[in-house]
């Protein structure tokens, strides 16, 4: 079952109570999504034409802002979801985004079309999991947001980073508010070179992974 919860900077976010956890940090979804992907992901690299690969899209908070930060530089967003939500619990969300008009614009377009609409952005949401995904586009960053992996273990496989590994050009980028101590010399074993700056909320660490 999934519920509406409202987290400390008044946006909502979403718990699951089969497996007792939430969408987004309960001290505030989207200061913690900006945090994370926007100012640690987005906003370093973001001097050229980007393309993004999200595995976990969720609520769609984290496009949504990222289209608040669209520059003078087009961006293309390919967003995995296995198990998408239900209209009912979508028109429950708030976020405090100018683009909060766009959600349920963005969760109703079919999966595998291409929304245009929106200038220098395009986007694709594709109903799979990263382990059935396949392509051979390359991305310059990912926005990693699955469930934790003491409540999603397989997501966060090895074997998974690997073949995200591949899919990345040089020096692109890996985000995720996660930075579990397997997760990390996971990382540095497949030959990413992370780095774990401050988290959102005073968490003590976040994960940047560059591609070597």
């Amino acid at each position: 079952m999934i519920e509406k919860i409202y987290t400390g900077d008044g946006s909502t976010s979403l718990y699951i109570k089969d497996i007792e956890e939430t969408y987004h940090a309960r001290q505030g979804a989207y200061t913690e999504s900006l945090h994370v992907y926007i100012q640690q992901g987005l906003l370093p690299i973001y001097d050229r034409n980007i393309d993004i690969l999200e595995v976990g899209w969720g609520t769609g908070l984290n496009t949504l802002i990222t289209i608040d930060s669209i520059k003078q530089y087009p961006i293309s967003y390919t967003a995995l979801e296995p198990f998408p939500l239900p209209k009912e619990i979508i028109e429950q969300l708030y976020f405090p985004t100018p683009s909060l008009k766009l959600l349920h614009k963005l969760h109703s377009i079919p999966f595998e079309s291409k929304y245009t609409e929106i200038p220098k952005f395009e986007f694709c949401k594709i109903k799979l999991k990263i382990e059935d995904f396949e392509t051979t586009k390359k991305y310059d960053l990912i926005y990693f947001d699955a469930f934790a992996p003491n409540k999603q273990k397989e997501i966060w496989s090895k074997q998974n980073f690997h073949k995200i590994y591949s899919l990345m050009n040089n020096r692109a980028r890996l985000v995720t508010y996660c930075a579990n101590g397997q997760f990390k010399r996971n990382l540095r074993e497949i030959g990413f070179e992370a780095h774990h700056p401050p988290g959102a909320h005073g968490k003590r660490e976040m994960t940047v992974a560059i591609k070597k």
